[in-house]
């Protein structure tokens, strides 16, 4: 089968569970967070099963990472002040700002972590690459006199 073939036969069945997922939603009234984590379920096993001819929906994958990235941060900023100016004993304050501050740190750790593994991981010979990728090619090798 020609890698065409495999490209549109994955662009297919990445459609078919959009629309299982939109179904979900309508008809189950299945919640937010269950058709992300369904969601990216999906992901994984499209990724696997069709490595390298994900290019299609590859674009919705980065549309949807960069979004989160770019929310998480304000996000975890203002529910930071919310919870500061909400506490009114300051004794209070010190137990909880370390607790804040373990998540804080924990969150960002993810946050961070995230976008560099799914930058790195997903290749198309099935092995990870860190840095550049060099080609052995035959013809700049040095003759030998």
């Amino acid at each position: 089968m020609s890698d065409i073939a495999y490209d549109w036969i994955a662009l297919g069945v990445a459609a078919i569970l959009f629309v299982i997922l939109a179904f979900l939603k309508r008809k189950k009234n299945a919640g937010f967070t269950t058709r992300v984590l369904l969601a990216t379920a999906f992901g994984i096993i499209l990724g696997i099963a069709f490595n390298g001819h994900t290019d299609y929906v590859g674009a919705v994958g980065s549309i949807w990472s960069n979004a989160i990235t770019a929310l998480v941060v304000p996000l975890l900023l203002f529910s930071i002040i919310s919870s500061i100016t909400n506490l009114g004993e300051s004794m209070r304050l010190k137990s909880i700002g370390a607790k804040t501050v373990f998540f804080l740190l924990l969150n960002t750790d993810e946050v961070e972590s995230n976008p560099l593994l799914q930058s790195v991981l997903p290749c198309r010979s099935g092995r990870v690459h860190l840095g550049k990728q060099h080609r052995h090619d035959s013809s700049h090798r040095a003759s030998v006199t």
